[in-house]
């Protein structure tokens, strides 16, 4: 009797990765040699900051919008946000709704760029008001899930078992002859056994209320079908008092790969679309935490020993050696929540122009946070 022999067949289609461009190495201008290199090197860098050094430093580099205008939906409607099979977000209405509160759809246009875009697995963007007045009551895009594999996935087994019998009788006499008995028996038996399995599902957008309702949060993971550099549409529903009229979201973004994990924080003023006044309001916090934006980004370039520049940085250093550093990073941080000046660290260490910029960007982040407390303009 022969053993059994089982063999396994597995099919099924996988998806070909898609193509990517490959980035392409930015070229080094050629100055003019009379300029000197180091006075070359500090004219390009306060050109190509805000873009480049994220880049060169991270890798990755996001963009989210300074002001959002809110569009009012109907009072005595709630309504709910819709991926559309086209990509954009519909808005449909159900009968329902508070007289105390209003709905506004929030939508914001974030991006990020990566220098290495393989090298990154996800992206992930958190809203957070810092009202606290409103509950996010619908979000877009919502879950989505993707398969590698096209179609279903079928595994097929073979199982053989062949049984043979042989016998052979010779006998005689001698002088009277001989007489054989021969006997032969062959049994075949083959086993085959087919099954189909539902092909594993890849998460491709994950989303979901944080802050215990008040925020909202998003995840773009990379698939086959799916590439998370450039540009989302992020939407969700928020349900406000009557008399809200702005407030400031803080954007939390954070790139992921197998190595590390790359954070961005920003603040985005949002008013109601129409209201002139509150629209005013937010494009003064605009631009003020640009502004201190931008002189943070290059008091960290000066603060940066590099070893054409660390002789220059030395000379126009007006720091004593006994005194504490500033950390350029918890002042940034400070800044998304900060109400007042004593809420920065290291204020007084900070050169003038810095601390004025932080006066105007307090002054105007306190503005705008009344407006979601406050009731409809006289």
């Amino acid at each position: 009797m022969n053993p059994c022999r089982i063999g396994a067949i597995r099919s099924g289609v996988r998806k070909p990765k898609p193509r990517r461009n490959a980035t392409v190495a930015n070229s080094r201008p050629v100055l003019c040699p009379q300029l000197g290199t180091r006075f070359a090197i500090l004219v390009l860098g306060s050109i190509v900051w805000p873009i480049t050094s994220i880049l060169a430093q991270s890798g990755v580099a996001f963009d989210v919008p300074a002001t959002a205008l809110v569009r009012p939906l109907d009072v005595s409607q709630q309504a709910s946000v819709n991926s559309g099979t086209n990509g954009l977000l519909a808005v449909h209405t159900v009968s329902g709704g508070s007289r105390t509160s209003r709905q506004y759809l929030v939508t914001l246009d974030v991006n990020a760029i990566f220098s290495e875009p393989q090298q990154f697995q996800s992206v992930m963007y958190e809203i957070m008001p810092l009202g606290r007045n409103g509950q996010v009551i619908d979000y877009a895009p919502q879950t989505q899930a993707t398969s590698d594999w096209a179609g279903e996935i079928s595994s097929e087994s073979v199982a053989n078992k062949n049984f043979d019998f042989n016998a052979n009788l010779n006998a005689g006499l001698p002088g009277y002859g001989t007489a054989g008995f021969l006997l032969n028996s062959t049994n075949s038996e083959n086993t085959v056994s087919r099954q189909s399995f539902k092909a594993p599902l890849t998460a491709v957008v994950t989303s979901g209320l944080s802050q215990r309702g008040r925020g909202v949060f998003f995840r773009f993971t990379t698939s086959r079908e799916s590439i998370i550099e450039g540009g989302q549409k992020l939407q969700f529903i928020w349900e406000v008092p009557q008399t809200w009229r702005g407030d400031l979201l803080h954007v939390h973004c954070v790139a992921r790969n197998a190595e590390q994990t790359i954070q961005r924080d920003f603040l985005t003023a949002v008013t109601i679309l129409g209201d002139e006044t509150t629209e005013a309001l937010a494009e003064n916090f605009a631009a003020a935490d640009y502004d201190t934006d931008q002189i943070l980004r290059r008091m960290n370039i000066s603060q940066r020993p590099t070893t054409v520049l660390s002789e220059l940085e030395h000379a126009l250093s007006r720091r004593s050696s006994d005194a504490e550093p500033i950390d350029l990073q918890k002042v940034r941080q400070a800044l998304l929540t900060a109400i007042s000046r004593q809420q920065i660290p290291h204020y007084q260490q900070l050169p003038q122009r810095l601390r004025i910029s932080i006066d105007q960007h307090i002054e105007t982040k306190i503005a705008v946070l009344q407006l979601s407390r406050s009731g409809p303009s006289e």
